[in-house]
C-alpha cells in the first residue's frame, strides 16, 4: 500500500482498489483456512450496517439507481477493509522488516521532493497535496518501525521523523500544516496524563498549538467557508461557492431526513455524481446549477468528506463518531502497557483524519486506507484485554506499572 501511492493518484488510477480487493481476498482466505471468525466481528458490523443503508436507499428513498448504490458501498467500505483486517491479523514485524519499511518510508518522501523540484508533480500526483499526506503517512510509519520493546525511540530515527514531515511541507498545503503544528506538539511537548495534571505551562503549550494551527490554516478556512473559492467576496458569484454549499445542502438533508439521512449514491461522493449516475438530491435541492456541482461541471462533487455523512442521517453520524471513540478507549490502553509513542501515532491518525475530511476526501484514497491500517494495526495490540480489565486499568496512574500487570495477569 505504501508503494502504490505515487502511481495509484494519476498514473494507475485503480491500483488503490486493487490493494482494497488483495486484503479482502486475504480477510477471506483468513477466514477459509483458519476459520477465524470471530476476529472480524467488527469487519462484520460495518458490512451490515452499509447493507442496511443500502437496501434503505433503494426501497425508501430512490434518490440513485442500484448500481450506483451498490458502486457507493463498495466506495465506504473502502477505509474499514484496511483497518479490519490490521486489526483481526495484528500484524507483528521483525526487525529486518521494520528496517525494510523504514527505508521505504525514507526514499518516497525524498522520491516526491525530487517530483517536485523538478516541476512534474501534477503529471505524477496531481497535486501537491498528496506531497503532505504521503510524507505524514510515511512519517507515522517510520515512528512506529522505530519504537523499541521497551516503548522507547532513539535520537536517530526521530530525527529523521522531523525530516520526513518536513519535505511534507513543501506541499504548501494549510492542511497540512496545522497537522505539521500538532504532531511537533505531540512529539516535542506531549507526556502521558497531561490532561490529569494540567498547569499553566501545558495549557500554554497545547494553546499555542491550536492558535498556531489557526493561522496557518486560516487562508484555507477563509478560502472554502467564508469567501468561497473566490479571491474576494462576490454576492453574484454563486458558483464560486462548491464547497460552503455542500456544507449548507448537508444541514438542510439532515433537516428532512434527520434519522437515516438520504441514502448511499445521494449526495457529495463519487457515486453520486455523473460518472456513475448524478444524484435525483442535486435538482431538490436546486444545487445542480451551482459550478462544480453541475452535471456537466461536478469537479467539487466528492471534494470533502464531511457533507456525505448526510446520506446517514444523525445515527449513520453517531455511528461514525462511536466508531472513533471506541477506538480510543482501546489507544488509551497502550498509554498503560506500552508508553506514548504508539498512542501518539493513533491519536495523530485520527486527527489526520478529522483535518483532512474538512476539504477532501483522503479517507477513501489510498492515502486514508494507509492512515487506518496503521490505526487497526496499533488498537489491536492489546485487544485480548477485556472492558472489566480495562475499566480496572484505567483507575491507576501510569506509573503503577506493577499492579497493572497484576490486572492483566488476573483471571476475571
Amino acid at each position: 500500500m505504501l508503494l502504490i501511492q505515487i502511481p495509484s493518484i494519476i498514473l494507475i488510477t485503480f491500483l488503490d482498489e486493487l490493494g482494497i480487493a488483495f486484503l479482502t481476498g486475504l480477510i477471506c482466505l483468513d477466514l477459509l483456512v483458519n476459520c477465524k471468525f470471530k476476529k472480524y466481528m467488527c469487519l462484520y458490523i460495518i458490512v451490515g450496517i452499509l447493507a442496511f443503508y443500502a437496501l434503505y436507499s433503494m426501497i425508501i428513498l430512490n434518490f440513485n439507481t442500484v448500481p450506483a448504490i451498490l458502486n457507493d458501498y463498495v466506495l465506504q467500505m473502502k477505509p474499514f477493509i484496511p483497518f479490519c483486517i490490521t486489526y483481526a491479523i495484528a500484524p507483528e514485524f521483525t526487525n529486518p522488516m521494520k528496517s525494510v519499511v523504514k527505508v521505504v518510508c525514507i526514499i518516497i518522501p525524498i522520491t516526491l521532493f525530487i517530483i517536485y523540484i523538478t516541476g512534474t508533480i501534477y503529471i505524477t500526483i496531481s497535486h501537491p497535496a498528496f506531497l503532505g499526506i504521503i510524507s505524514f503517512n510515511c512519517s507515522l510509519i517510520y515512528l512506529y518501525c522505530s519504537i523499541k520493546n521497551d516503548g522507547s525511540m532513539c535520537l536517530k530515527d526521530f530525527l529523521i521523523v522531523i525530516a520526513i514531515l518536513l519535505i511534507g511541507l513543501t506541499s504548501t498545503r494549510s492542511k497540512f500544516y496545522g497537522e505539521f503544528v500538532i504532531t511537533l506538539y505531540f512529539l516535542l511537548f506531549y507526556k502521558p496524563g497531561v490532561l490529569k495534571r494540567i498547569n499553566v505551562k501545558q495549557i500554554t503549550l497545547f494553546s499555542a498549538a491550536i492558535i498556531i494551527m489557526l493561522i496557518v490554516t486560516w487562508n484555507k478556512i477563509e478560502y472554502y467557508f467564508i469567501m468561497g473559492n473566490s479571491d474576494t467576496f462576490d454576492s453574484d458569484a454563486l458558483q464560486a461557492y462548491a464547497r460552503p454549499v455542500l456544507y449548507a445542502t448537508m444541514l438542510l438533508i439532515l433537516q428532512d431526513y434527520p434519522l437515516l439521512g438520504s441514502g448511499l449514491a445521494s449526495f457529495a461522493t463519487y457515486s453520486s455524481g455523473p460518472d456513475i449516475n448524478y444524484s435525483l438530491i442535486y435538482f431538490k435541492y436546486g444545487i445542480d446549477k451551482v459550478w462544480g456541482l453541475s452535471e456537466q461541471m461536478p469537479d467539487f462533487i466528492c471534494d470533502a468528506f464531511y457533507p456525505e455523512l448526510a446520506q446517514f442521517g444523525l445515527i449513520g453520524i453517531m455511528l461514525f463518531i462511536f466508531f472513533f471513540v471506541w477506538i480510543y478507549q482501546k489507544l488509551r490502553l497502550l498509554l498503560y502497557l506500552n508508553g506514548k509513542w504508539q498512542y501518539v501515532i493513533g491519536l495523530l491518525v485520527i486527527t489526520f483524519i478529522i483535518i483532512e475530511s474538512i476539504a477532501g476526501t483522503v479517507i477513501v484514497q489510498a492515502g486514508g486506507m494507509i492512515a487506518m491500517m496503521i490505526l487497526g494495526m496499533i488498537v489491536a495490540k492489546y485487544k485480548h484485554i477485556s472492558n472489566e480489565k480495562a475499566r480496572l486499568i484505567f483507575k491507576h496512574n501510569y506509573s503503577d506499572t506493577q499492579e497493572i500487570k497484576r490486572i492483566i495477569n488476573e483471571n476475571i
